[in-house]
């Protein structure tokens, strides 16, 4: 026999599982998060920040710390690797641009990357969908050569660079999300509409919201000590 008690915890329960799930998921990601200035103080559930570095196996520096990529994959250095759902937003490197280094971003367990391009062309800032602002050279950097263009994948991601010997000296890091699930998660096409994010980059200083439909109403009032008075009387759905 179902007592209330039972009732009553078995449905808390079941709603706290609800819960959890829903926020679980990791809302705006890529391209639709970086639209959204107003989420970047927000700590999201089920979202982890993560990097892949070059860093030195025996606590040194300069030298020490130079390439030091995960592992060799055939004639290929692997640099990044994950086989969870998440998004790269930042990938810095040094480079010296003379070297015939390639890029390869190998999605979802493909064998044949979907990025496959000169480090040269990728940090060029003139090869859509990578474009200045998101991306900067050496020459037009605090130093090194950085991309923010968002990078998501649904499944897995391994990025490689090639040719490579351990007397080139270089440094990078690789800044990431990744989640809990799933959910929402597009894996990169090249097709990805940066425009609004790209205009928010060339407008810094400015405000960043939108401004199409708003409203503005405005008026004059006498107050005299001692009295209230109404300011403005809204209906219906909307945000100030």
């Amino acid at each position: 026999m179902k007592t209330a008690a039972t009732v009553f915890f078995r449905n808390l329960w079941f709603g706290a599982l609800i819960g959890s799930v829903c926020w679980a998921s990791p809302g705006p990601i890529g391209v639709a998060l970086m639209e959204q200035l107003d989420l970047l103080p927000v700590l999201k559930d089920g979202v982890r920040c993560e990097q892949f570095s070059s860093r030195s196996r025996q606590g040194g520096n300069e030298k020490d710390d130079s390439g030091t990529t995960l592992y060799q994959s055939g004639s290929e250095y692997v640099l990044f690797e994950s086989s969870r759902p998440g998004c790269i937003y930042r990938f810095w490197i040094t480079y010296v641009f003379y070297s015939p280094w390639v890029l390869r971003f190998y999605f979802d367990g493909e064998t044949t990357p979907r990025i496959h391009m000169p480090l040269s062309e990728f940090f060029s800032g003139t090869v859509p969908p990578f474009v200045s602002p998101l991306v900067r050279s050496f020459w037009s950097s605090a130093g090194g050569y950085v991309s923010y263009v968002p990078i998501p994948f649904r499944k897995s991601l391994k990025v490689t660079i090639s040719p490579y010997s351990e007397d080139q000296l270089f440094w990078f890091n690789i800044t990431y999300h990744t989640y809990d699930n799933d959910d929402g998660v597009v894996t990169w096409t090249g097709n990805e509409n940066l425009q609004n994010v790209i205009a928010m980059w060339n407008n810094v200083g400015r405000d960043p919201k939108p401004t199409a439909s708003n409203l503005t109403r405005s008026n004059t009032l006498n107050l005299p000590s001692g009295q209230t008075t109404t300011l403005e009387n809204l209906t219906g759905p909307g945000e100030i």
